[in-house]
């Protein structure tokens, strides 16, 4: 992550995707089951992840309430790109 003044919003969107992305790997496997869940919730990389998110969620309102245009921008191109991931991870 970027040091601007997204970077909170970013990291709590990252987790999203990150959590998306093996969900859908495994529904294209064999389906989601309950044991993909528990192997994924303990993994080292997913509670980095979480803990990351969740000790920058508290800063989001502010990033969002002095979003500047530019600001906006960099959060479209990250959307973007984690958006790309996510179409090829279908296919």
């Amino acid at each position: 992550m970027s040091d601007s003044h997204i970077k909170n919003t970013k990291e709590v969107l990252s987790l999203v995707f990150y959590i998306i992305k093996p969900i859908i790997r495994e529904i294209k496997k064999d389906g989601f089951q309950f044991t993909d869940l528990v192997t994924f919730m303990g993994d080292e990389e997913f509670q980095q992840h979480l803990q990351d998110a969740i000790n920058d969620v508290g800063g989001i309102p502010d990033e969002i309430r002095n979003f500047s245009l530019k600001e906006g921008f960099e959060l479209s191109a990250f959307l973007v790109d984690e958006v790309k991931d996510l179409i090829v991870s279908l296919f």
